[in-house]
């Protein structure tokens, strides 16, 4: 059985009053939808905290979902919804965001780590500075892995209008981190 067919059936299960079926929902959405938020608000706690309000959303408006549509989009669309009303509620205040905590071990294994991290940090102030329509478009296909049709559902724009989006992030990511995949402002 296919990812996305599985979760409308376990929407469809849910919706019916099967709330066991919630914890399978659960482990098979939230970790890329807690990349998808993090990425949206760019603070790791407040991105889990979305994701917790984004559980309780679906659990009050699980009677709106449509079986017969895809579930994905329908679920990540509820987190756009939560995380954007998150940021109205915060006044889009920046906090300090989550860093891992890198080894002080400065073996092969940890220098890797580490310019991988550091790439990782450069690709995300490149995205950083993306207007929020093509960061949204970039993320949901890049990073949260969705098709085109399923980021169309949640944007509320056409499939068209994705695609504009994602090919303007990847040039203005390619435009600011430069030919070799550095950030020229830096």
């Amino acid at each position: 059985m296919q990812a996305e067919d599985r979760l409308s059936e376990w929407m469809g299960r849910y919706q019916r009053g099967d709330g066991a079926v919630l914890t399978e929902l659960y482990r098979e959405v939230a970790p890329g939808m807690l990349n998808y938020l993090y990425r949206f608000v760019r603070d790791r706690a407040l991105a889990e905290d979305i994701l917790q309000e984004v559980f309780l959303r679906i659990h009050k408006v699980r009677h709106t979902y449509r079986p017969e549509s895809p579930a994905k989009p329908w679920l990540y669309a509820i987190a756009r919804y939560v995380a954007i009303d998150a940021l109205r509620k915060r006044g889009r205040r920046r906090e300090v965001p989550y860093q891992n905590g890198l080894s002080s071990n400065r073996s092969p294994d940890a220098l890797e780590q580490t310019e991988r991290s550091e790439s990782m940090e450069q690709v995300e102030r490149a995205m950083g500075g993306l207007p929020g329509g093509q960061r949204e478009a970039f993320v949901l296909t890049k990073v949260a892995g969705l098709s085109v049709q399923e980021a169309s559902a949640v944007l509320g724009i056409s499939e068209g209008a994705v695609k504009v989006r994602v090919h303007r992030a990847l040039g203005a990511i390619r435009g600011l981190l430069g030919p070799n995949g550095e950030d020229e402002n830096a």
